[in-house]
């Protein structure tokens, strides 16, 4: 019988033996290591594709919040306390509420106790993989070009088709502390990614730099699923999702007494905590929130923990695509929208403060980018932040329709930014770039397809699904109180603008104007394999808002959150948007700054006070400066504390041990050698003069005899 939990649980295994097989082969495959592991995420994304029709066509579909779940209990633990229920509201329907959660505690008490694990699928699920392994397949076919010739090449693939497995099992995880897990091996994944290239020191820096935030991120998820498990009303049962029936169909568990709460028109707090205690004014919910929030905001490369990101410009390209597209950073967003349901309003005011905060600084870091890469990866920070920024604001099926957006945008642009590297001889330099439209006609065509639709130009995917958020946000600033609305308003829409700017600006110095390089010009080339991946990402940019992809994530939208869905923007309205004036503003702007000559940008960020902004930007806000100076020292003094206490305290213990037992054995060495040896030999004598007396006096009485 058809399952989408069966199918998907196999389009999972499948990069995860191509991964087992590749470390086992070793260098013995060759150019083979590149077909195996592209042929797994490709079964992959076919097993999506087919999970996706059937369940679109089957009646699961037409159900709201339906999910297939198995779950099995690892961990038991003492009945949980009865759940206390309100009494004395003002209910709409307290009867249906009451019953609701009595017999969720029945099912709880039989099914529920202890942590359980288990897998999980639903409309969000089928969404994260289909994304996912449609992008995952775009970079392997890339990575086979990429690498050829590279001894190390199976290395490469087998943790790329790892990285695929986490994401996939991150998408089926139905317990929080498998989410933590599966985390956790995405930023293992990236480290040895980002470290591919063992010759060069920044990659390594840059490594070990998304591997110490990713701990850090890890420590504070784990921190709200504690608080989450300690105060929720039903203990650790209360870390599962969908509790699996006999028939797969999920029941939910760490949303539903929220959703009762919210019937009985209650705050959340009320039904899904034993107590409401407050910390610094906000209850034990919100900072549960806030602290699984941290996970994902290191994971999606957030300000200002986004230096990891940034850093990873230093590492492979296939690497950087994969990252900042369907990777760590859409990992963030995806776990934002599977706990959406328990983020109280105060937690989704900080989310919309850190995705605005994030959306503005990456945009104004990239606008005084000369790097390509780097200027891409500020690029995925700043777009994350906008997909943040949505989910805060209530507008959930937008967040994820500009996350799927974004991943095809990205990835595009990573790939055409490798075109161009391959057939320049990797300069990333923007000003030593120039005039490659000529060369590269069909890379420059296609970054500007993708280029555009990132910016929210109409008619493209990216303008509906900024619409629909834009429209929401606007809702919400207007709902806040006091002038923190309007700001939370304007930034989004000024930087907009910024964004449109910048990537105009990269798409000109690239492939605009006149060619900079005759040396590079003359070598550009474009390679057929990538000239047609690149068209499909580019052609899925413009088609992805035709795909139904707003109805298919809304289906997944939790019960017990408080949302706003926005209809599809009019196109036709465009022209009295901020996304519809920002794309035509910024290419009036860069053809007077840049038509001309560089010579005039050059002089404008000359001017008194631009200067000063030019250097605190073009130097990451000073951020890395913190990184180097807070973080990384704090870790530097942790692990010197860890081995004073190891070298003082753990050792010392044991040198101690062997002291006290070195001096034991000398003294039980010289006790025997001045006391016990010498009455021994006294014994000896004694006992052999006593066995010898007898035979002297028996001798006599014999000689007589005779």
């Amino acid at each position: 019988m058809y399952s989408a939990l069966n199918f998907l649980t196999l389009a999972a295994l499948l990069p995860l033996a191509s991964a087992l097989f590749l470390w086992l082969s070793g260098r013995r495959l060759g150019r083979a290591a590149a077909y195996i592991a592209t042929t797994a995420v490709a079964a992959a994304l076919g097993l999506s594709l087919a999970t996706l029709i059937v369940w679109v066509a089957g009646p699961q579909f037409n159900q709201t919040h339906y999910a297939e779940a198995v779950t099995c209990r690892w961990l038991p633990v003492h009945d949980p306390p009865q759940l206390r229920i309100a009494e004395g509201i003002n209910a709409m329907n307290p009867m249906e509420a009451t019953l609701a959660l009595r017999q969720f505690e029945r099912e709880n008490n039989r099914r529920n106790q202890g942590l359980q694990l288990g897998l999980m699928v639903d409309t969000l699920t089928i969404a994260m993989f289909l994304t996912v392994s449609m992008i995952a397949t775009f970079i392997h076919i890339y990575t086979v070009a990429a690498l050829a010739g590279n001894p190390r090449q199976h290395h490469f693939f087998a943790w790329l088709n790892l990285l695929c497995f986490a994401m996939f099992g991150l998408a089926l995880a139905n317990n929080l502390l498998q989410l933590l897990a599966f985390l956790e091996l995405l930023g293992v994944c990236a480290y040895m990614l980002i470290s591919f290239v063992p010759q060069r020191q920044a990659p390594a820096a840059a490594a070990s730099k998304t591997l110490l935030l990713h701990v850090l991120g890890a420590t504070a998820f784990l921190i709200g699923a504690g608080t989450l498990a300690a105060q929720s009303a039903i203990g650790m049962a209360g870390l599962t999702f969908f509790a699996g029936g006999p028939d797969m169909v999920g029941t939910p568990v760490l949303e539903h007494q929220v959703l009762v709460a919210i019937a009985a028109g209650a705050p959340a707090d009320v039904l899904y905590f034993t107590s409401a205690p407050q910390l610094l004014g906000l209850s034990w919910l919100t900072w549960a929130g806030i602290c699984l929030f941290g996970g994902a905001l290191i994971c999606s490369a957030q300000f200002p923990l986004h230096v990891w990101l940034v850093a990873a410009a230093e590492g492979p390209t296939p690497a950087l695509a994969m990252l900042g597209s369907v990777g760590t950073v859409a990992a963030g967003a995806f776990v934002v929208a599977r706990l959406y349901g328990i983020f109280t309003l105060d937690a989704r005011l900080f989310i919309a403060t850190i995705g605005c905060l994030s959306f503005a600084a990456g945009a104004l870091l990239a606008l005084v980018q000369t790097h390509l890469k780097r200027l891409l990866a500020y690029s995925s920070v700043s777009h994350l932040g906008l997909v943040m920024l949505f989910f805060g604001a209530g507008a959930y099926v937008a967040a994820l329709f500009v996350m799927v957006v974004h991943a095809f945008c990205k990835a595009c642009l990573f790939l055409a930014a490798g075109s161009v590297l391959q057939s320049c001889r990797g300069e990333t330099q923007l000003r030593r770039l120039g005039g490659l439209w000529k060369r590269l006609p069909i890379t420059a065509g296609t970054f500007l397809l993708a280029m555009l639709s990132l910016c929210g130009t109409p008619w493209l995917a990216g303008f509906f699904a900024q619409g629909m958020g834009l429209d929401t946000l606007h809702k919400y600033a207007l709902a806040l109180p006091g002038s923190y609305g309007p700001l939370l308003w304007w930034i989004p829409a000024l930087t907009l603008f910024i964004t449109a700017f910048y990537m105009w600006r990269c798409w000109w110095l690239v492939f605009g104007g006149r060619a900079r390089d005759p040396e590079l010009d003359a070598a550009a080339h474009e390679n057929p394999l990538l000239t047609l991946l690149l068209i499909l990402l580019a052609g899925l940019t413009v088609v992805a808002s035709y795909l139904d992809i707003d109805n298919i994530v809304a289906k997944s939208v939790p019960a017990a959150a408080l949302v706003v869905t926005a209809p599809h923007p009019d196109p036709l309205e465009a022209i009295g948007t901020p996304a519809g004036w920002a794309g035509v503003l910024a290419a009036l702007c860069i053809m007077l700054l840049h038509v001309p000559g560089p010579n005039l940008a050059d002089r404008g960020r000359r001017l008194p006070g631009l200067n000063l902004l030019y250097i605190w930007l073009s130097e990451d806000m000073f951020l890395e400066d913190l990184y180097d100076g807070v973080i990384a020292r704090l870790f530097r003094w942790g692990a010197q504390g860890g081995t004073l206490i190891d070298r003082y305290l753990l050792d010392g213990w044991l040198h101690l041990l062997v002291r006290g037992a070195t001096i034991l054995a000398a003294a039980t060495g010289a006790l025997e050698a001045h006391l016990v040896a010498p009455a021994a030999r006294r014994l000896v004598v004694a006992v052999g003069l006593v066995k010898r007396r007898p035979a002297e006096l028996a001798a006599p009485a014999v000689t007589e005899k005779l």
